[in-house]
């Protein structure tokens, strides 16, 4: 009876257990297995790269990537994923194991661009049929929709549709429709690969349908970020601004450059000097307002003005930084943040100045940041970035990226509004989309009113960065919110500190063993002088 008792106790506990540790248990659901086939990484003359770009988009949903160039392939490596993407930029197919593979496979197989009619080829599986190229494709349609898409060429048209055939976007010439995405049993196609415009955004949200994921349709929402808020900013028209959004109830993100340099000077202003500035960025916070940091001084060169140079990118040759970039990175994020948290400002995110970075760059920010804000550069071989309509999660480059979208306020574009909207028009296609904008402190705050009452106008739910699960660790220091509370850890001695909270970790651990083994002594105990009474009596 006594070890019966026992027994119950320990699945209890076991159960317990593994319902507390993430590693024990199955809640979480797992990934499927997506093989990223191409046959070149971009187009010629085009800086940035495709696959990468496609690679990223897959991490809104619960998949894992593999990256495979098509003459790599290898016989029955199909088999081992659930899903196979196969990216044609130069449409050059020449390993026959691949194409017989994806001839006889039953997974879903997504073909985006050239090469298809390798694939078509006495595949009696898809009744559609290659009917070569056009450059005369100016408009596409999707979800009862039409957008312009401008001078884009080299679209592959196919023909022969039949009834088992689904179209989900077309395009036109202005006479004549053909599939711009179209699926036939496991088999689907898209009929050119591209990462811009309307088009890259149609295809993320058929991502929905091909992955079969209507979970991960989120709300959508809108973010306003004031950009390039420094400590030599007009305080007046940041305390305005932060007024005008909190009377209208919009929480709204500022790019905060911590250091100011001015052009030819070598000295560095930290916002250490700048007491005003200090206080209007708490008042600022408190007003709904969720700081990124933009770098330390957004440049990096000597003659470079803070807000026009880069910093994390050679500008000048349009390359990488010729540097140590993990001892780069880790030197001015540490500078930027030890000079915000000692100021009571807490950055939640990073934006890098002017979105770019190398590849590697992107990658070692994850250690310091699970959230990262703006457009994505996809490639070292030039500055290009990529603009994506939803939040991305766990890629081989973030945490977790916030998409910027919308474009910002050009004074010296009449219809700068105009181009907001549209971009608005195009983003909103996409179930469970995430949109923002930016707007620059020094212009008139009548644009940021224009922009407040048409995304109001939309019904459009505002982001509020604060609410959300983020951290930002450097060193000694932690930085974490969740549900609109801003949590700080900032110890001076960290390593003392980790080693006792490691010991304290330690002691509670040993105090709850000791407690658990006395209760089961305890209980043995109870349970055996019971019987011993029971048995007295009966004698």
């Amino acid at each position: 009876m006594i070890f019966r008792n026992l027994l119950v106790f320990f699945l209890i506990l076991i159960l317990f257990l593994s319902s507390a540790n993430p590693l024990l248990s199955n809640a979480e659901d797992t990934k499927k297995k997506v093989l990223l086939v191409y046959d070149r990484r971009g187009f010629f003359g085009f800086s940035g790269d495709i696959v990468t770009s496609y690679r990223e988009l897959f991490g809104h949903f619960n998949v894992d990537v593999l990256e495979e160039i098509e003459e790599d392939y290898k016989k029955g490596q199909a088999d081992d994923f659930d899903f196979i993407f196969v990216i044609g930029i130069e449409g050059d197919f020449f390993n026959s194991i691949l194409l017989e593979d994806l001839k006889k496979t039953k997974k879903t197989v997504c073909w985006i661009g050239k090469g298809i009619e390798k694939l078509l080829e006495k595949n009696k599986r898809v009744s559609f049929t290659y009917d070569g190229e056009s450059n005369e494709l100016v408009k596409v349609f999707y979800r009862k929709k039409s957008f312009d898409i401008g001078l884009i060429d080299n679209f592959t048209i196919v023909d022969n549709i039949s009834s088992n055939s689904k179209v989900y976007s077309w395009l036109s010439d202005g006479k004549n429709m053909y599939p711009y995405i179209i699926r036939e049993n496991n088999y689907w196609y898209v009929s050119r690969a591209i990462s811009y415009s309307v088009l890259f955004y149609i295809f993320a949200d058929v991502l929905y349908d091909l992955f079969n994921e209507y979970n991960k349709i989120d709300k959508s929402k809108v973010f306003i970020r004031i950009e390039d808020v420094h400590p030599f900013r007009d305080t007046e028209k940041l305390r305005a601004i932060a007024e005008y959004l909190n009377s209208k109830k919009v929480p709204f993100m500022v790019a905060m450059i911590p250091a100011y340099k001015s052009q030819n000077s070598p000295y560095i202003t930290p916002l250490s000097e700048k007491p005003e500035f200090i206080e209007t960025m708490k008042y600022i916070q408190k007003l709904g307002g969720s700081i990124i940091l933009h770098g330390y001084a957004h440049q990096v060169f000597g003659g470079e003005l803070t807000g026009e140079g880069f910093e994390f990118w050679d500008g000048i040759n349009d390359k990488p930084l010729s540097l140590d970039i993990e001892k780069w990175i880790d030197e001015r994020i540490g500078l930027g943040i030890q000079e915000c948290v000692k100021n009571g400002i807490y950055p939640l995110a990073f934006e890098a100045p002017h979105y770019a970075v190398s590849q590697r760059g992107y990658k070692v920010l994850k250690k310091y940041f699970s959230t990262y804000c703006g457009h994505i550069q996809t490639s070292d071989q030039g500055f290009a970035t990529t603009s994506y309509p939803y939040i991305l999660y766990d890629t081989e480059l973030f945490h977790k990226f916030i998409p910027e979208n919308l474009g910002y306020v050009d004074p010296n574009n009449p219809l700068t509004i105009n181009d907001i909207k549209n971009n608005f028009e195009k983003v909103s296609i996409v179930r469970g989309f995430t949109a923002g904008v930016f707007f620059h402190p020094y212009l008139d705050i009548k644009y940021l009113k224009e922009i407040v009452e048409m995304l109001k106008s939309e019904n459009i739910e505002f982001y509020d960065l604060k609410k959300e699960d983020n951290w930002v660790k450097w060193n000694n220091i932690n930085i974490m919110s969740k549900n609109g509370e801003i949590c700080v850890d900032y110890s001076k001695n960290s390593k003392d500190d980790s080693i006792k909270k490691g010991f304290a970790k330690g002691i509670k651990i040993l105090i709850i063993f000791v407690l658990f083994v006395n209760a089961i002594f305890f209980y043995i105990l109870i349970k055996s002088k019971k019987k011993a009474n029971k048995d007295l009596l009966g004698d």
